[in-house]
């Protein structure tokens, strides 16, 4: 899947509330992002206190799900704002605490820096064994299955 692809699926399942809250401005999307990417450092942190900086299997999928999340934001806040984005990006040669910190510092500027958020997600992806198309489809996969439930509100990973 394609960046567009993944736009184009990944909009068609907002939901009317959720449409309402992202045409009236970037406030909805710019706090998502910032708090998912407080997810992917959460994680990192988890797995240096308690796997040694490791990535445990648990852990793997809990990254690439949090990844997907940030990649979603980063999304929609491109296409609100009309740019476009392209999955090929080339992740730096950083480790993925590396790739957290400047991830960190890039949403605070993210009208003018999706694809440095991009490189990032990728080489945080990339630590992970997957690519950044990957995460987009497990993101869709996550997002149709709680469309199908009727679950896109509330809180909680697992809903």
């Amino acid at each position: 899947m394609n960046a567009q692809e993944y736009i184009d699926k990944a909009s068609s399942m907002i939901t009317p509330r959720t449409q309402h809250l992202i045409t009236e401005g970037d406030d909805y999307l710019a706090l998502g992002l910032i708090g998912e990417t407080g997810e992917v450092c959460e994680h990192l942190k988890k797995s240096l206190r308690d796997d040694g900086g490791l990535l445990t299997g648990g852990r793997r999928e809990k990254l690439i799900h949090e990844l997907g999340d940030v990649l979603w934001y980063t999304a929609m806040l491109a296409k609100a704002y009309g740019d476009q984005i392209t999955f090929d990006v080339a992740p730096r040669r950083l480790g993925p605490i590396a790739h957290a910190r400047i991830l960190a510092t890039c949403v605070s500027d993210v009208v003018t820096l999706p694809t440095r958020i991009l490189a990032c997600i990728a080489g945080i992806a990339q630590w992970c064994g997957v690519t950044l198309e990957q995460v987009a489809d497990a993101n869709i996969e996550k997002l149709v299955g709680r469309h199908e439930r009727g679950t896109e509100h509330g809180s909680g990973d697992d809903r």
